[in-house]
């Protein structure tokens, strides 16, 4: 098999496809909040409707009609991310709801008080926390000092979080003006089928569109995929998720309302950014390597968080600094152009370009690793190959 013939129909690919997306739907189709997503696709309910069912699908299943109870909602991997882009739908159709409908969805995203607090080492994060009930955590406290050491862990996991997105130059959240009874920032647990989520709760203090927000995290990470962590599951998937969903407000700060499908691939990048060794991402990868020929606008899940490796290509072929840079421009341009310029600007590349040049490392993965491209390359499945020729020129009937 001739490799420059492979990526001569890959190059060809990936800038024919890379910019058009060919999925609307934010939510797996087969999981709860998809099928919500879909009844209201199809006219089935209404918009008041679908919000008040996205903000059950999380908070309160039990409250939900007997036709979705009987729905998983962690059938995949990415399924278990997608509270946060529910709660962001929520926040952007605010002002098509009715009053009534306004008053339901406040009430179900209050911050629920807790009995304990804790505040992080950083002195930034103020962890709200319980002890007994159903949102009760893990109760293990080896250093007998009163606090759960699953709380002091999560503490740890969000400082690093919040050390590394300053040490890249990220702005952070704005202030909720004491809403959580102090300036700190607010982090809360509850039990629920997901990793956990972050709530963009009204406009901050910049000319921009940006949030003040709150996390909500599992109250004890259990039953989720596996990762490498060495420190046990449980440790990796809240190291994942305090390092994805603290993005998200730091996304927050920028532009809440840019596309779903940038917003999850950069959150599931800065897992691995952050909590290297954790690898919790790799749960997603088939989802891009298995479908090549897709935009890398699909805004599908199984899609958009294996995506993350568009941004793992640029940090790792130019900065880091690159995807910062796009976050930047974002406040004032759509994320592809702000990628563009700064790729041009900085680089002399074209986002075409570096596609195409992306679309050739990700050839060069798992057996194929050269240990030039992908520092974790190896660990990477390969890509899918649709069809392969001998000779060229090569007469493309579809993608």
């Amino acid at each position: 098999m001739n490799r420059r013939l492979i990526l001569l129909v890959l190059l060809l690919l990936a800038m024919a496809t890379h910019v058009y997306a060919d999925n609307v739907h934010q939510f797996s189709q087969n999981s709860l909040l998809g099928k919500i997503e879909a009844d209201f696709d199809n006219a089935e309910i209404s918009l008041d409707q679908k919000a008040i069912y996205l903000i059950q699908a999380i908070k309160s299943p039990e409250m939900l009609p007997d036709k979705y109870k009987s729905l998983s909602t962690s059938l995949n991997p990415e399924e278990l991310r997608e509270a946060t882009l529910a709660i962001i739908d929520i926040r952007l159709n605010w002002d098509s709801y009715s009053p009534a409908t306004q008053q339901t969805l406040a009430s179900a995203l209050e911050r629920v008080a807790a009995a304990f607090t804790y505040t992080s080492a950083s002195g930034y994060f103020l962890l709200h926390y319980d002890t007994l009930g159903v949102d009760a955590v893990p109760s293990a406290d080896t250093n007998a000092n009163l606090v759960p050491d699953f709380v002091e862990n999560c503490a740890s996991y969000l400082d690093s979080s919040l050390t590394k997105h300053l040490e890249l130059g990220y702005l952070t959240p704005p202030s909720d003006g004491g809403m959580g009874g102090d300036t700190l920032f607010d982090v809360y647990f509850e039990e629920m089928s997901y990793y956990g989520y972050a709530v963009p709760e009204a406009p901050g203090g910049y000319a921009w569109d940006d949030y003040f927000s709150y996390l909500v995290l599992n109250n004890d990470f259990l039953g989720f995929p596996s990762n490498n962590d060495p420190e046990g599951l449980v440790a990796g998937a809240a190291k994942a998720t305090a390092a994805h969903e603290f993005h998200h407000c730091v996304q927050f700060a920028y532009d809440v309302a840019e596309g779903s499908w940038f917003m999850e691939l950069d959150a599931t990048y800065m897992e691995d950014i952050v909590f290297d060794h954790v690898d919790d991402n790799y749960n997603y990868l088939p989802g891009f390597m298995n479908s090549p020929q897709s935009s890398l606008m699909d805004n599908s899940p199984s899609h958009k968080y294996a995506s993350f490796i568009w941004a793992t290509y640029l940090a790792e072929k130019f900065d880091t600094s690159l995807n910062v840079a796009a976050w930047e421009g974002a406040r004032y341009n759509t994320i592809y152009n702000t990628y563009s310029d700064n790729l041009m600007a900085r680089y002399g590349w074209t986002q075409d370009s570096a596609y195409a040049d992306f679309t050739s490392w990700n050839y060069i993965t798992g057996s194929r690793d050269d240990g030039l491209h992908y520092e974790e390359a190896s660990s990477y499945p390969e890509i899918s190959i649709a069809a392969t020729y001998s000779t060229y020129p090569v007469s493309l009937q579809n993608s």
